[in-house]
């Protein structure tokens, strides 16, 4: 696999690792193996409403998630349901979707509610080909957010910066989850992406990596041993 990866390749790397709940979530969950893992993450936490709060702060960041969510959520077409919001046309909805989740993550920037916002834009730009609008959206929740949301975005991040050639500060964001693991991103997952990477640029490495994780979880042991076999020979 080349270092500089494609869309195509980078939809299935993102996946492989990015998941609220770690590699077990995608052995549960195989129909979600061919999208991005931001955007599973994203959405799936938009539409879950995972984090609860009791003050006024916390609240007014609630609702305003909640708007965002009425928008991405709305029906398109002239008929509506009530209290659903409806838009003319896909454009249209997509158009409101992004000035709703761009205020929101400016708005409530280094927040729980900020960090779901700029992720999912993230994602999008991504799905879109706009990688460096994408990396910098990745840049801003791994600066600025609560600690599971910045090790999501440092781990998407390696992998859309490594596909632009920059490898060695890719690898220092891995290395940087392996030493401090989450509850969002594991050492194993940090470890694993690590490793698909240097597949091809430095065999030797990403073999040690695999090889450290051949015991550990059913899923990552697996996907482990899957990629150990594509590992060019061994040199003598």
């Amino acid at each position: 696999m080349s270092s500089h990866l494609n869309r195509k390749d980078l939809k299935k790397d993102v996946l492989a690792a990015e998941v609220t709940h770690g590699v077990e979530f995608v052995a549960s969950h195989k129909s979600q193996v061919t999208r991005y893992a931001l955007a599973a993450l994203a959405v799936l936490v938009v539409l879950g409403g995972y984090w609860i709060y009791n003050n006024r702060q916390s609240s007014a960041r609630q609702d305003a998630l909640r708007q965002a969510r009425r928008v991405l959520n709305a029906q398109i077409g002239a008929t509506v349901t009530p209290p659903n919001l409806s838009y003319p046309t896909k454009e249209a909805q997509a158009k409101a979707v992004t000035e709703a989740f761009t205020k929101l993550g400016d708005q409530y920037s280094g927040s729980t509610e900020g960090s779901i916002a700029r992720m999912y834009l993230a994602s999008q730009a991504l799905d879109r080909g706009e990688v460096d609008k994408s990396v910098a959206l990745y840049r801003q929740v791994a600066d600025n957010a609560p600690k599971e949301f910045k090790s999501s975005a440092k781990l998407a991040l390696a992998q859309v910066i490594w596909g632009q050639g920059k490898a060695d500060e890719a690898k220092k964001l891995l290395e940087e989850l392996i030493a401090s693991p989450t509850a969002f991103v594991s050492a194993d997952q940090a470890s694993l992406i690590l490793a698909r990477l240097q597949l091809q640029s430095n065999p030797d490495e990403a073999r040690k990596l695999l090889d450290k994780l051949r015991t550990s979880t059913t899923t990552i042991s697996t996907m482990a041993v899957e990629m150990m076999g594509q590992l060019p020979p061994k040199a003598n």
